[in-house]
């Protein structure tokens, strides 16, 4: 993979992955990466080492946590890892300042972590199918939050508008 070294996107999804190959971390100039549909359970803390990614897919796989290290990732805009296995998210998500789309959803998570609302450009939070009992208030203020769907929780609408910065829900049949 070495001669690519003016690589900006790798598509490497359904592929039946089980693992990331070390030497996809050499590729320095990566700014999309679809891992999507693969069988990978973890994330090496290597994925820091691409520091110009700008989206991350991570679909549908088997990951059950995600390394701090993605905190590095400085230029992330969009991290997609719905449909996983994932029962934290870690608080150092709050370190990408330039992610405007986290999508959680389809995971066994039971919160969300509260430095979520250190991400002040996100605009778009997809939760749904989780086991999330509360919610972050510090997404609902002072963030650019436009849209969040977090059906199928036990957290239900009536406490999202109790929450402190809660303005209107829309809620669309499924």
């Amino acid at each position: 993979m070495s001669s690519f070294t003016s690589l900006k996107s790798l598509n490497l999804s359904r592929n039946r992955l089980t693992a990331v190959a070390a030497e996809l971390f050499a590729l320095k100039t990566l700014e999309n990466l679809n891992l999507a549909e693969n069988r990978i359970k973890e994330l090496p803390r290597e994925i820091g080492q691409l520091a110009r990614l700008k989206k991350l897919l991570l679909d549908k796989n088997q990951l059950e946590r995600l390394p701090p290290e993605i905190a590095v990732l400085k230029n992330l805009e969009v991290l997609e890892c719905g449909d996983n296995h994932l029962t934290v998210i870690p608080r150092e998500i709050g370190d990408l300042a330039a992610l405007v789309e986290l999508t959680v959803e389809g995971n066994r998570l039971k919160e969300l972590p509260e430095e979520l609302g250190r991400l002040r450009d996100i605009k778009v939070l997809k939760a749904s199918r989780n086991q999330l009992g509360s919610f972050p208030t510090s997404l609902l203020t002072g963030t650019k939050i436009a849209r969040i769907e977090i059906e199928d929780n036990p957290f239900t609408v009536d406490q999202f508008r109790e929450l402190p910065g809660f303005t209107e829900v829309w809620i669309f049949p499924p």
